[in-house]
């Protein structure tokens, strides 16, 4: 899982719902010096989180190709809801996609309504994965998304689920 997603749940969190669309622009420009040019769809999200503290201290220093780690996602929700970080057992092992949107689905107090989307869609017998109310959520809200489609190949860009 990269952090890029995680940058782009983070700016929704922070925006929810009605500034997002303004402040995640393009932001305009090139990649700040250091920054990796292959990321610049993300840049101004980058920039976003880094002026507000998370996950980095310069735009230069974020490390957009480092998987997200548990302890990271940890200490990201408890600095999202203003909380203590919660307490991680293996703070070194990577999250996934699934655990990404589950955490910040929760984080925004809406796990019930993941569960009845989940519910609801198996109930007028659809076979969904378990992930789909958490999912559904992060989606609907734009808490996560996918990156360009021109960059669906690259190996930088999979996570697993």
């Amino acid at each position: 899982m990269r952090r890029f997603l995680t940058v782009l749940a983070c700016c929704a969190l922070l925006l929810v719902p009605a500034a997002s669309a303004a402040r995640l622009g393009d932001g305009g420009g090139a990649p700040k010096s250091g920054a990796s040019s292959k990321l610049s769809w993300a840049q101004a999200q980058i920039r976003y989180v880094v002026q507000h503290g998370l996950m980095a201290k310069t735009v230069a220093s974020f490390r957009a190709d480092d998987p997200l780690t548990q302890g990271e996602l940890a200490t990201l929700v408890g600095g999202l809801t203003k909380r203590p970080a919660a307490t991680v057992a293996n703070k070194a092992a990577p999250v996934t996609v699934r655990q990404l949107d589950a955490r910040l689905v929760r984080a925004l107090g809406l796990a019930d309504a993941a569960a009845t989307f989940g519910a609801n869609a198996r109930a007028a017998g659809l076979a969904v994965p378990s992930r789909f109310g958490t999912e559904t959520v992060a989606r609907l809200l734009g808490l996560r998304t996918n990156h360009p489609a021109a960059q669906d190949t690259s190996s930088s860009f999979r996570a697993t689920r």
